[in-house]
């Protein structure tokens, strides 16, 4: 997934490195304080897949010192863990 801090946002599906699915849409946030939010992920455009896209509301909180993100939809969280850059 894509997302660019105007709004927007794509994504694709691959299964066997074949594209099945390919969205685009538009997002938008809402804080509730310094450290959490929700997120709306409205499609706009679709193609292929067997079912219509639907609107995803989803929480967010950033802890550790800002180190991780915790990306909550639907009731399962996802754990991102802020990465130290390598050397060259």
């Amino acid at each position: 997934m894509t997302v660019s801090p105007d709004g927007d946002w794509s994504s694709e599906t691959r299964q066997n490195n074949r594209l099945v699915r390919k969205m685009s849409g538009s997002y938008k946030q809402s804080r509730s304080g310094d450290l959490a939010g929700m997120l709306v992920f409205t499609p706009t455009e679709t193609s292929a897949g067997s079912s219509s896209a639907q609107i995803e509301t989803d929480r967010y909180q950033l802890v550790d010192g800002r180190g991780q993100l915790r990306l909550t939809a639907d009731g399962d969280t996802m754990v991102f863990t802020k990465q130290q850059a390598r050397s060259r």
